[in-house]
């Protein structure tokens, strides 16, 4: 069974991203209404757009490099952790196998808090990029929006300046007789 389209009934999903800026300030968006297109505001539209692109671009470029950043910090983290095993069992005079040292660092709480913290920067930052093509695809729309009605009122336009009066022809044929 084929359903028609209805935007109204995804607005309970709340699809809000949750999002902190570099200034530690913290943003909730709503992708829907950053998408969304009035018909009756497109040349609006056209002139907001390149400011609220370059607003997501900035937010995922300074969410990517908090997440890179801390992609980093973990991995330090997680060497550190491993030398830490390493030099213990070298003190216990035994031998350590590389899957103990694997589960010796993933032990760690604050491995754990991080690798969460990361899940949640890897989401923002989709969430961001996946933003910004969407700025893109409604520019593009916006454009042959702003196109056909502009070609609408030059037709408008045009039909209003024409004035037909068939009695201003006869008088012209007559006037060659």
């Amino acid at each position: 069974m084929n359903k028609t389209f209805n935007i109204e009934e995804f607005r309970d999903l709340h699809l809000i991203i949750k999002i902190e800026s570099s200034s530690g300030k913290s943003l909730d968006l709503d992708p829907i209404l950053i998408a969304q297109i009035d018909e009756s505001r497109v040349k609006e539209e056209l002139k907001i757009l390149p400011t609220q692109y370059i607003l997501f671009a900035k937010l995922y470029l300074d969410t990517k490099k908090k997440k890179d950043m801390l992609e980093i910090e973990l991995d330090d983290l997680k060497t550190d952790y491993a030398k830490e095993a390493r030099k213990d069992a070298d003190d216990a005079n035994r031998k350590i196998t590389n899957p103990e040292v694997k589960d010796y660092v993933s032990s760690k709480e604050d491995i754990r808090e991080k690798e969460r913290e990361l899940i949640g920067l890897n989401n923002q930052t989709t969430q961001l990029y996946y933003l910004c093509k969407t700025l893109d695809k409604k520019y593009d729309s916006l454009k042959s929006l702003s196109f056909m009605q502009n070609k609408e009122d030059k037709i408008d336009n045009y039909e209003d300046s024409i004035e037909i009066d068939p009695h201003k022809y006869e008088k012209h044929q007559n006037e060659k007789l």
